[in-house]
């Protein structure tokens, strides 16, 4: 089973309308199963009522590939609230990829592969930055690296439409329109050859940067990890407003800090997965043993970053002294 933790966030640039939002924030599936088609996950999160549903990654588990468990979960959760999802690293992995994707985008999931999207309530709106995960510019099979590319360079003509509730939301006009005007002068015909080729295309190669005019340019030396860092300064240096970054993977929390993120949302830890007295959280991925940031809350400057140990395992196939959570997120802007 999980268990259910809340999180009350309190910042003064909230704007009113937005005031005692409840965001359910699911991350690390990994293609757990919780009761007839998950059934116990969905109820709990009906009960919390929440306003928004954030997916931070690793929906399904690439050793398994069962897209029919996830999906059970993502046709209940739209049917709850409007649903976000980012992807993780398994979703890069998987070979299924596209297929799980048409079926998020088929099932009314928002997808927001490295975009920001602006959410309003009569004159007052928060903004919603979703981004990639950082093995999506290592990835190993050409359909998915094909995706990736068009993804960042094409997808972003998202027609603004209703929630719901009747609140607007929109792709951030400025964002498409900077990249869109920027694809042909500033790349060449033989580079833009390059990175659409199937054969040849490989992002952590040439990644896609900005430079300080908002014009598209190749940094053929940045690494992912890198050029995920440089995603994320050049979307949240579009926003003015209250921003939610979502993210699979919390080791960037300095980077956060730095881009004045006001709540980041992540997983990946899964709490270090095994627990002991005293030592704590014992491993974290891509943070190895011990790790700095593991679950719960990391608070620096105006920034507010949640950790979920996540619902799911993948590799070791049990957890000790450390259960599954679904988090909810309750947002004020009074103290």
């Amino acid at each position: 089973m999980f268990e259910i933790n809340q999180y009350d966030i309190k910042d003064t640039k909230l704007p009113q309308v937005f005031n005692n939002t409840v965001i359910a924030h699911v991350s690390d599936l990994h293609s757990a199963n919780y009761g007839e088609n998950q059934k116990d996950l969905l109820e709990a999160i009906k009960k919390a009522g929440p306003d928004y549903i954030a997916i931070t990654g690793d929906l399904i588990d690439s050793n398994y590939n069962d897209i029919d468990i996830v999906m059970n979960f993502i046709n209940g959760a739209v049917n709850i609230a409007p649903t976000f999802y980012v992807t993780g690293n398994h979703e890069a992995w998987t070979t299924l990829y596209v297929k799980l994707e048409k079926a998020l985008v088929d099932a009314g999931v928002i997808l927001l592969r490295d975009e920001v999207i602006r959410l309003t309530k009569g004159n007052e709106s928060i903004s919603i930055i979703g981004l990639d995960d950082p093995d999506f510019l290592d990835i190993q099979t050409s359909e998915n690296k094909d995706l990736s590319i068009k993804t960042f360079i094409y997808n972003l003509t998202g027609k603004d439409g209703l929630l719901g509730n009747g609140e607007v939301v929109s792709f951030n006009e400025s964002y498409r329109s900077r990249l869109l005007d920027n694809i042909n002068s500033s790349l060449s015909s033989k580079v833009r050859a390059s990175l659409l080729s199937q054969n040849k295309l490989n992002l952590r190669a040439a990644s896609l940067m900005t430079d300080s005019s908002g014009a598209l340019s190749l940094d053929y030396s940045l690494n992912k990890n890198e050029g995920f860092v440089e995603k994320l300064k050049f979307l949240t240096s579009l926003v003015e407003d209250y921003s939610i970054v979502l993210s699979h993977r919390p080791e960037f929390f300095k980077d956060f800090v730095r881009a004045k993120a006001n709540l980041v949302l992540t997983g990946h830890t899964h709490g270090g997965q095994v627990r002991f007295p005293i030592l704590g959280n014992v491993y974290s991925p891509h943070q190895g043993l011990f790790p700095k940031y593991s679950d719960g809350l990391y608070t620096e400057n105006n920034t507010n970053m949640i950790i979920s140990r996540g619902l799911g395992n993948s590799g070791l196939p049990f957890r000790f002294n450390n259960p599954a959570e679904l988090i909810i997120v309750k947002l004020s802007n009074n103290y």
